[in-house]
């Protein structure tokens, strides 16, 4: 059983489910956002513990809203047609990134149907997966296919996307250094529910927004099916070597224009510093590098806590070298050697006892600012700033 402690995210709960079932190795989480204002697991993660239970066959104890400790022991990964519905706080989007890649790897075809939230606060909406994530997955072989039936907002949800998944038995590695010159911006002004004249002016005010750039700009208004009103703004920076795609939702009461102002203002931010990745690309993508055959590179216009999170989760699973260099909250470059595939030994000794305590340090060093650093050299990191620029290796496991 492996032990990870100080888990303050959704995104590290469901990317430990994915390891558990990719290794076939049981997982304990334990002191689950016990630092938050409301500790435990949320409503919202519940959709996607069911879902990793049922296509792992897993044994699962602890998933109930509140609870800070949940055990999942899978047996195995089965392919095939699974319809799964996530709570309206939850995000259909984040379910099925969750499952892409043990889905990929259970040796037949697999049917999503997902029920949920496609544009959450907080989580990646539908267009940034199908337009800016899946390319590059697909460039490392994953075959997916993937449509949105009907768009979900908060607080009610009820959103639709259908998935095919193909199976693989290997990856290929990546390797985005730069990005180039940008050639231009294009994005949605979405609604759903709402007058045509609202995506209008979101348009208007994006395009006010980015005119700065000097580059050209294409953002089509849109209509689009939904069982509640709400309004989004996605956007694509397109360069010569890779694309970047920043958004934000609009709720009942949330003016149109904010809408439009935030997703311009992440987009300008994050251009005017190099990086051929954006932030979500980079986190969503050590996971799967670490499965791929060859050494993957790329680099990122932000290194975050929640990649140095996936980092360290990683390394609790899986003999994987990942470099990060750089600091949090800046620009950094990520190399991944992938790892083997077979289901690595079982921790076992003193090894087995530190690895609470190794996961939890190095969540405290991406918060302070310090990148991802092997075992030994834990205690140091902890005291570096974020004004420290640090190189990070996490050897793989003898």
């Amino acid at each position: 059983m492996i032990d990870i402690e100080a888990v303050e995210s959704g995104q590290t709960v469901r990317s430990a489910l994915s390891l558990a079932l990719l290794t076939g190795r049981p997982v304990r989480l334990r002191h689950i956002r016990a630092r938050r204002q409301t500790p435990g697991l949320r409503l919202g993660d519940l959709g996607g513990i069911e879902a990793a239970a049922r296509i792992g066959q897993a044994e699962v104890t602890g998933a109930m809203a509140g609870s800070q400790t949940l055990s999942f022991a899978p047996r195995r990964c089965v392919a095939g047609d699974y319809s799964f519905s996530v709570p309206a706080q939850g995000s259909a989007v984040s379910l099925l990134l969750s499952l892409l890649l043990p889905l990929s790897f259970a040796g037949s075809s697999s049917r999503l149907r997902l029920a949920g939230a496609t544009h959450a606060p907080h989580s990646p909406c539908y267009q940034y997966f199908a337009e800016a994530l899946l390319p590059l997955l697909e460039d490392a072989g994953l075959r997916v296919s993937a449509q949105l039936l009907r768009a979900g907002f908060s607080p009610r949800g009820g959103g639709m996307i259908v998935a095919g998944i193909r199976p693989v038995t290997r990856l290929a590695a990546l390797k985005v250094r730069t990005r180039g010159a940008l050639l231009g911006v294009r994005g949605y002004a979405v609604v759903a529910g709402l007058d045509r004249s609202v995506a209008e002016r979101q348009r208007a005010r994006a395009l006010r927004r980015l005119e700065p750039l000097g580059v050209p700009l294409s953002i089509e208004p849109c209509l689009v099916p939904a069982v509640c009103p709400g309004a989004f703004v996605v956007l694509f920076a397109e360069f010569e070597h890779s694309q970047q795609c920043y958004w934000a939702s609009g709720t009942l009461g949330r003016n149109g224009d904010a809408v439009a102002d935030e997703a311009a203002e992440q987009l300008l931010t994050h251009v005017a510093v190099d990086g051929a990745l954006d932030p979500w690309q980079a986190s969503q993508l050590v996971l799967p590098l670490a499965f791929a055959q060859g050494r993957s590179s790329f680099s990122t216009c932000r290194i975050t806590p929640t990649l140095c999170d996936e980092v360290a989760l990683l390394r609790e699973f899986l003999a994987v070298d990942v470099v990060v260099r750089g600091r949090v909250g800046e620009a950094g470059q990520v190399h991944v050697q992938g790892a083997r595939r077979e289901r690595p030994p079982p921790l076992t000794g003193n090894r087995g006892k530190t690895a609470p305590a190794t996961h939890a340090a190095r969540r405290s060093a991406a918060e302070a600012g310090a990148a991802i650093v092997a075992p030994e050299t834990i205690a140091a990191s902890a005291a570096l700033s974020s004004s420290d620029d640090v190189s990070a290796l996490l050897p793989a496991a003898g």
